[in-house]
């Protein structure tokens, strides 16, 4: 595989390679850290991707400036590179490094901001500055390679399956194939005029971060009615439920970016034959779980579980019964998406989620 190429860009570059911890990827990247004013059209055409700082102090050449010729901050300058890199091939990916997410983020819900304003100003992503930047800079370059090496100006959903998403010939490789195109994958006309790129963006802000074709853990042990806590536990043993579900787990482009998630047509599969084919069965389910798992399961007590947003993250962490819960409609949630839910409690208590509750009137108190 080809080695990633990351070019981080910050007014400090000494500084970055220290609080960023590029020396703990020396061997399994090559790092170049420039001054925005010493980017050269060179390190845009080899870099798979470029990582700019936000806040950018350090740079009288561009004070002296005219206010057309003077980009304030990192989104600013990645406009800037973003119109100037080369057109025949997917990427590189863009993304933000920033210490200081939160007033970014302004009303936005911190976790959901690093996709959100990423979206909102053409880059791929929003990374708050921690210890886990560096092996995510890789994922995404890695993911970036990958999308180079499969592209081409007729690229047809065959293709970006098997070769980007990693979709096996499986049994339900066709209801798979089926859910990747319900998400409006940007491939034919949009693809070519990007050069694959929004390929990228589409994945990475209208895929990963909803339950769409994929599952994170959360949506899966909620399939599964267990505890998220304890499904997690036993994916770390040999189990049988642990194979089976290694066997739908999600290995393609940008897999090693965020937690495993799992096909969503790869555990339907798995369910319906725990279930003995009767997948909305409640006993059926928990009897044909049981069989598989190396303890007892942690069970969920709600008969009809549904996800829904922690009010403190607005992330969907908590898991209600159907009946205590209420549709909502969060920024950005795509249509294509399952439903997005909230507790009615929580609606009712937090005005920020009664605001973006579907159906008001379910909310009004009777009489």
């Amino acid at each position: 595989m080809t080695i990633p190429h990351i070019l981080i860009v910050d007014d400090d570059p000494d500084r970055a390679r220290k609080s960023i911890g590029l020396e703990f990827v020396a061997d399994d990247a090559n790092v170049v850290v420039r001054h925005p004013q010493e980017i050269s059209s060179g390190d845009l055409a080899s870099c798979t991707v470029i990582a700019v700082d936000h806040y950018l102090e350090d740079w009288p050449e561009r004070d002296l400036q005219g206010p057309a010729m003077n980009p304030r901050n990192g989104f600013a300058v990645a406009a800037v590179l973003r119109s100037q890199l080369p057109v025949d091939q997917p990427g590189p990916a863009i993304a933000i490094l920033t210490a200081e997410l939160s007033t970014l983020a302004g009303t936005l819900p911190l976790k959901a901001a690093e996709h959100l304003l990423a979206w909102q100003h053409d880059i791929e992503w929003v990374f708050p500055k921690s210890s886990a930047v560096p092996l995510r800079l890789i994922a995404m370059s890695r993911a970036v390679q990958k999308l180079r090496d499969v592209w081409s100006s007729s690229l047809e959903l065959e293709d970006l399956a098997s070769g980007w998403l990693d979709l096996k010939d499986v049994d339900w490789r066709g209801v798979a194939l089926d859910h990747v195109l319900q998400t409006r994958p940007p491939i034919h006309a949009v693809s070519a005029q990007t050069a694959g790129a929004s390929i990228l963006g589409w994945f990475l802000h209208r895929v990963l971060p909803y339950p769409t074709f994929l599952t994170n853990i959360f949506w899966t042990a909620t399939r599964l009615g267990v505890a998220p806590s304890w499904l997690e536990a036993e994916l770390q043993t040999d189990s049988g439920l642990s194979t089976r579900l290694s066997g739908c787990q999600y290995s393609g482009a940008f897999s090693e970016f965020s937690a495993p998630h799992w096909w969503r047509a790869g555990l339907a599969n798995m369910i319906a034959q725990l279930s003995d084919g009767q997948p909305f069965d409640r006993t059926a389910l928990h009897t044909g779980v049981r069989r598989v798992t190396s303890v007892e399961p942690d069970f969920l007590t709600e008969e009809h579980p549904v996800l829904a947003v922690d009010p403190a993250t607005m992330e969907p962490t908590r898991i209600v019964e159907v009946d205590r819960a209420i549709r909502i409609s969060p920024d950005g949630w795509p249509l294509y998406a399952d439903d997005a839910w909230a507790s009615v409690a929580d609606a009712l208590d937090n005005p920020d989620i009664a605001e973006i509750v579907l159906e008001q009137s379910l909310l009004e108190a009777p009489g």
